[in-house]
């Protein structure tokens, strides 16, 4: 597994939603008595297209970190209620990233140190729980250049003012893997916000410190 150069912190809360419909989420105290099977199994039920899971994490600055997966029938686990079921309680079971990781890694996957190898398939900017009412702003996608002009960076960011300066939420940045060629997207989300009156603002220096820090991308002026 890649080691982040990130204070991600503990989980406390995990949010399930179908079809990324993020503004209405079943959360999840992790500090609280978990639901039993039958209850993913309930949730599980009608009719949707695809189901996902978020583990949030707060750092000791109260900075928050999201980890993501959407159920795929390529994995171990083969049903959806039992995919939710087992992420919440490994989640609520592993204080620390790496071994929360290494534990997801062995249960949902065919091979060992699979999951956040190499670099991303994309870099999204989005408002968290917002993410595609308010619609993301791709930043780099795979086989890109990895050296990105911070005027482009910022261009990008500010065409969509309802992300770039919002009352809804903060901002993160979705680090997003094998979105394709695999059939199992997951991604990290760092917040990258500054808030500033009752608005939260795409902070871009914090933006171009996670991408040098976790993936080595380099800034030109």
């Amino acid at each position: 597994m890649k080691s982040f150069d990130l204070d991600i912190g503990e989980p406390y809360l995990v949010q399930i939603a179908k079809d990324h419909k993020w503004e209405n989420t079943w959360d999840i105290d992790l500090s609280s008595d978990l639901p039993n099977a039958d209850k993913f199994i309930e949730y599980t039920k009608g009719s949707y297209d695809n189901v996902a899971i978020e583990i949030l994490f707060k750092n000791s600055e109260g900075m928050k970190n999201i980890l993501g997966f959407v159920f795929s029938d390529k994995l171990k686990i083969k049903t959806e209620a039992e995919f939710l079921e087992i992420i919440t309680r490994i989640a609520s079971n592993k204080s620390g990233f790496e071994d929360l990781v290494g534990e997801l890694n062995k249960t949902l996957l065919h091979k060992d140190e699979f999951l956040f190898k190499g670099m991303p398939d994309m870099i999204r900017v989005g408002v968290v729980n917002h993410w595609f009412s308010v619609g993301p702003c791709l930043i780099w996608e795979k086989d890109s250049s990895t050296v990105i002009p911070k005027e482009e960076l910022l261009d990008k960011l500010q065409q969509n003012q309802g992300l770039f300066k919002s009352r809804l939420n903060y901002q993160g940045i979705s680090f997003i893997f094998n979105r394709n060629e695999f059939d199992f997207y997951y991604w990290i989300k760092p917040s990258c916000f500054k808030k500033k009156g009752e608005y939260f603002v795409v902070d871009i220096n914090k933006i171009i410190k996670l991408m040098q820090n976790m993936f080595r991308f380099e800034f030109s002026s």
